[in-house]
C-alpha cells in the first residue's frame, strides 16, 4: 500500500484516527487535536530546552572571558619572575611600588616567568592571560554537549506518534 510519495504511514495513521473518531471509540467522542499534541510534544522536551539554555549561557560566559583576554593582550605587557611556591608574581610600577598578582593553574607561563597584561597605565590591574588550550577544550565540550542535547530533543519531539505501528505482521506494513 505504498503511495507514490511514500506517505502510506500517514494515510494508515489518518484512517485509524478517523475510525476511532467516527465510531465513537475516541475519548469523549472528540476529534484529534493537533495543537494539543504539539503542546504535549513541547512539554516532553522542557528539560532539554532548559539544559540547552544553560549550555548556551556557558558558551556565552566562555566567549566573554576569551574576549576579555583578547582585549587585555592588545594592551601593555610586562614579564616578571614567578614564585611557584606561593603561586604569586610581583610587579613594580614606576614609583617602585610592588603589587602581588595571584597566578592560577591556567595562566600562560614561560618557565620561571609570566607575562602580565594591563590596559592603559594602570600596572596595578596587571594579570596573566589564560592558556589557549583551555578555550579549545571548553568550546569542544560545550559544542559536543549542545549537539547531543539538540539531537536528543529533536528525536524526542519528532518521535513516532502514529496510531498505526509497523509490526511487520500485517500485509500493509512495508
Amino acid at each position: 500500500m505504498a503511495g507514490p510519495n511514500g506517505n502510506d504511514v500517514f494515510w494508515q495513521d489518518r484512517a485509524a484516527r478517523d475510525n476511532s473518531d467516527y465510531n465513537g471509540s475516541g475519548i469523549g467522542g472528540s476529534f484529534y487535536d493537533e495543537s494539543a499534541e504539539r503542546r504535549q510534544r513541547f512539554s516532553s522536551i522542557k528539560a532539554y530546552i532548559i539544559f540547552i539554555a544553560i549550555c548556551l549561557f556557558l558558551i556565552f560566559i566562555t566567549s566573554y572571558v576569551l574576549a576579555g583576554d583578547i582585549r587585555l593582550k592588545s594592551g601593555n605587557s610586562v614579564e616578571v619572575p614567578y614564585d611557584r611556591a606561593n603561586s604569586v608574581a610581583y610587579v613594580y610600577d614606576s614609583n617602585n611600588k610592588s603589587y602581588a598578582v595571584q597566578i592560577d593553574a591556567l595562566a600562560q607561563l614561560n618557565g620561571d616567568t609570566v607575562v602580565l597584561y594591563y590596559t592603559g597605565d594602570n600596572i596595578a590591574s596587571a594579570r596573566p592571560v589564560t592558556v589557549v588550550w583551555f578555550y579549545v577544550v571548553m568550546y569542544m565540550a560545550w559544542i559536543a554537549i549542545l549537539a547531543f542535547l539538540v539531537f536528543a530533543a529533536w528525536k524526542k519531539f519528532h518521535g513516532s506518534h502514529h496510531a498505526v505501528e509497523h509490526t511487520g505482521k500485517s500485509r500493509f506494513d512495508d
